[in-house]
């Protein structure tokens, strides 16, 4: 999440002034709606289980007991890290990847 607020000042340094506030909205959307649809679509499709091996075909909407969970599937490589900690990283990966690209686009 550190990353967003680094884009969102490198953003803003690159725009005038009379921008920063669209382009500090921005980001904070950007976070919100990636937020949003990785939990409800995202997670399923990458971590999902049954599917084709390259979609998942479940796991969509994922409940506080799987992203609790200790050393759980998908993330069991983490043994002491809750799967929220590998969700969040995901998470945050997705709108730094959005954040890169709707950046190239400030004052356009």
């Amino acid at each position: 999440m550190f990353m967003q607020a680094g884009f969102a000042f490198l953003e803003a340094g690159l725009t005038r002034m009379k921008n920063v506030g669209h382009i500090a909205a921005k980001n904070v959307l950007i976070f919100t709606i990636c937020s949003l649809v990785y939990y409800l679509v995202g997670y399923g499709i990458a971590f999902g289980d049954g599917g084709n091996g390259l979609f998942g075909g479940g796991g969509f909407a994922p409940d506080a007991d799987t992203l609790l969970a200790i050393g759980a599937e998908p993330f069991s490589w983490f043994a002491a890290v809750p799967a929220a900690a590998g969700y969040m990283f995901e998470v945050v990966f997705a709108a730094v990847s959005l954040a890169i690209v709707w950046g190239a686009m400030a004052e356009r």
